[in-house]
């Protein structure tokens, strides 16, 4: 009788099994080790060398995991029923509890080392939490004033005065303390919340007692969205809650104008401590000299450029001007423009010397763009011939321009320059903020200074289009030029005097009435004495009337003016501002 063979399922099932019990052996090694590691830390919390013995065991754990994945997946595989599975299940229900017990301890072991590398105090996180808790009741969310009006006005200070409070103790030690950035910001937030919150109990106060609509009251151009919106509505409507007066007894509102009286000077004294507060940097002060810093527009966030846009965007919103953007971008909130006499021919000689008579004052351009509405366009450059040289000309642009010291204002300065060849028009931009009087003059009133600030504005655009007119007279394109009544250069065909036959009586009659008044212009000029001669030439086609006329022109060390009778007809206005 032969012995019968032994089963192979009963082989595997011997080997599974006591891979499994490995495997559990080794997990429970590992875990054991990672935790005497985690849970024991103290010769070693705060050097690498104790990281970096997590990090190994945890690489030993992952090697073990990886097995234990290898024979779970060698069980499963010849299954046919739920009841073998769950019979596999119960078998590693050992191994699958410490495997939960490795992924917890191996997560703590990832968490210390993080958080070696963003250490934070205790402290610092519960002043994290509390101003989190700040920030929630400032922007909780209402859609009507009458809403906001029923929540509690505040709430939202509370809690940063009760942090406040609790580091004010004796029991505070310097390591306790937060970090400077958290405690400014929760003295700010408590200050600005607190404030809100008074202006809203004003609010309730008047309403209630009066019984007026809030809505009516306030008139809300639009619609609020939360807490610190309707506190920033208030804070535009200050003037209608001053409008109706507190009915006090005449002997009791002696000591309520005390109070009154020590709140504002407390107020403007602690007001003053923070202007002179310095965090990081400071508050924001634009670089001139950079493009892409703004002037300040918007004294609550004066970080934030115009219109809540960055620095010279692509494109706005349809039917919003996109250069009014860039100019109060460029040069603040208000501003004043000038135009520059401009006739209807001249335009690109008047824009070549303007931008030359800024740049001789030290002016540098720091951008140059160009606009269709709310879009930003390229620039065109164009270029026109003029004595012998090429200028560039601009028809249509807006170019923004920066002095250290201008020699005008005596000031750092900003200006812009828009150029308009279809309307003939060259404007000249200047910001109110850079013509403001002097702080230290104690002889202004803070009521004057936005006007004088608007005179003195128009007074240097005023000072500026005069020197442009003394510069264009002795340094001007046309400035001993030859040209025509269109501003278009003469082409001279070089022809002299001596290629002319005249008798010595023509030649003195041309000198007497032309050459002599130009060679003692200066003396007549500063004599008062008027001049009016002049000669007409007159004769037959062929005798030389063309060619004395361009002997004259090129002989002429003065600005020529060449007009015929269409243009005498057509142009005649110009010929004289000229």
């Amino acid at each position: 009788m032969t012995e019968e063979p032994e089963d192979d399922s009963s082989k595997n099932s011997d080997n599974s099994q006591e891979v499994l019990i490995e495997v559990s052996r080794l997990i429970e090694q590992r875990l054991s080790k990672i935790k005497e590691l985690i849970h024991y830390k103290h010769q070693h919390s705060s050097e690498a060398k104790y990281f970096r013995k997590i990090l190994s065991s945890i690489t030993e754990i992952n090697e073990v995991v990886s097995k234990a994945i290898d024979v779970r997946e060698s069980a499963l595989q010849n299954i046919e029923t739920e009841e073998e599975r769950d019979s596999i299940n119960e078998n590693m229900k050992e191994l699958s509890q410490n495997l939960n017990a490795v992924f917890l301890e191996t997560s703590n072991g990832i968490y210390e080392i993080w958080e070696w590398f963003t250490y934070e105090k205790e402290s610092d996180q519960d002043w994290k939490s509390t101003i989190r808790t700040v920030n929630g009741d400032r922007y909780q969310s209402v859609e009507t004033i009458q809403e906001a009006l029923t929540l509690k006005p505040f709430e939202a200070s509370y809690w940063a005065q009760e942090k406040l409070q609790e580091m004010n103790s004796k029991d505070t030690g310097r390591d306790k303390l937060p970090s400077q950035h958290l405690f400014l910001e929760a003295q700010l937030l408590n200050s600005i919340s607190h404030l809100h919150g008074i202006l809203r109990s004003i609010l309730f106060y008047n309403v209630t007692k009066h019984d007026i609509d809030p809505e009516k009251f306030l008139q809300p151009t639009k619609g609020i969205e939360d807490v610190h919106e309707f506190g920033e509505l208030l804070l535009e409507r200050t003037h209608l809650l001053t409008s109706r007066p507190f009915d006090v007894p005449e002997d009791q509102s002696g000591d309520l104008n005390d109070l009154l009286s020590e709140l504002i000077f407390t107020q403007r004294t602690v007001l003053d401590m923070f202007e002179k507060i310095k965090i990081g940097s400071g508050r924001y002060e634009p670089d001139l000299s950079n493009p892409e810093h703004h002037m300040l527009t918007n004294k609550k966030e004066p970080r934030i450029p115009y219109a809540n846009l960055p620095m010279w965007p692509i494109k706005r919103k349809r039917w919003e001007s996109l250069k009014e953007l860039d100019i109060k971008n460029w040069l603040g909130s208000s501003y004043h423009a000038e135009q520059v006499d401009c006739g209807e021919e001249s335009h690109r000689i008047v824009y070549r010397d303007f931008i030359d008579f800024v740049q001789s004052l030290g002016f540098v351009y720091k951008k140059v763009t160009a606009y269709d509405d709310e879009k930003r366009l390229q620039p065109q450059l164009t270029t026109f011939e003029w004595g012998g040289k090429k200028k560039k000309y601009r028809t249509y642009a807006s170019i923004y321009f920066y002095n250290q010291r201008c020699p005008i204002s005596k000031r750092e300065m900003r200006i812009s320059i828009d150029s308009d060849a279809k309307h003939r028009s060259i404007t000249v931009n200047v910001g109110l903020d850079f013509c403001k009087p002097d702080d230290n003059d104690s002889e202004i009133s803070k009521e004057e200074i936005p006007m004088i600030t608007r005179e003195l504005t128009e007074k240097y655009c005023a000072e500026l289009l005069d020197q442009f007119e003394a510069y264009q007279k002795e340094n001007g394109l046309l400035k001993n030029a030859k040209f025509n009544a269109h501003s278009m250069e003469l082409k001279l065909k070089g022809r002299t005097f001596d290629d002319l036959l005249l008798s010595p009586s023509k030649k003195q009659l041309l000198d007497d009435n032309i050459f002599a008044l130009l060679r003692h212009a200066d003396t007549i000029t500063a004599r008062g004495v008027e001049t009016n001669r002049g000669i007409m030439l007159a004769g037959p086609p062929g005798v030389g009337k063309s060619l004395t006329l361009d002997a004259i022109i090129h002989e002429g060390n003065c600005t020529v003016l060449f007009a015929d009778f269409d243009m005498l007809h057509k142009a005649m206005d110009m010929i004289f501002r000229l």
